[in-house]
């Protein structure tokens, strides 16, 4: 028999966001959604941001649109089809939501990175070889 790889295990995981409780015309308001693991394209644009961000300081203008622009795209990569613009982005998410949005997907990120079961086998070192040089 050959071997497989299971690629549905990167689809299993969302980070879920509970979206604001507000009035409108806003048809989710209160629901939670289901953000998809990043792809490569966003794991790089995580890592410019938190350049940008180290570089020029938190309440820099380019920092700013980096992040509100980082905010929207995280939000719109979520399994549930919901879309989401620029005008609900200023209409109802504070300051403080895009910062913690941001911020929690980059650490969701980093979490997938140290997960165990995303290593090569070839990169870790054997139980027995452990124990000999610990």
């Amino acid at each position: 028999m050959g071997k497989m790889i299971d690629l549905s295990i990167f689809e299993e995981d969302t980070l879920d966001i509970k979206l604001p409780g507000l009035a409108g015309d806003f048809d989710h308001a209160g629901e939670v959604i289901h953000v998809r693991k990043p792809r490569e394209r966003m794991v790089l644009r995580l890592n410019q941001f938190v350049a940008l961000e180290k570089e020029q300081g938190p309440g820099a203008e380019e920092t700013d649109q980096a992040r509100w622009d980082l905010a929207l795209d995280i939000l719109n990569d979520n399994k549930d089809g919901i879309v989401f613009d620029r005008t609900w982005m200023q209409e109802n998410l504070s300051w403080g939501a895009q910062i913690l949005t941001v911020k929690s997907y980059y650490q969701f990120t980093l979490d997938l990175e140290s997960n165990p079961n995303f290593t090569s086998p070839s990169s870790r070192k054997p139980a027995a070889a452990e124990k000999r040089t610990g």
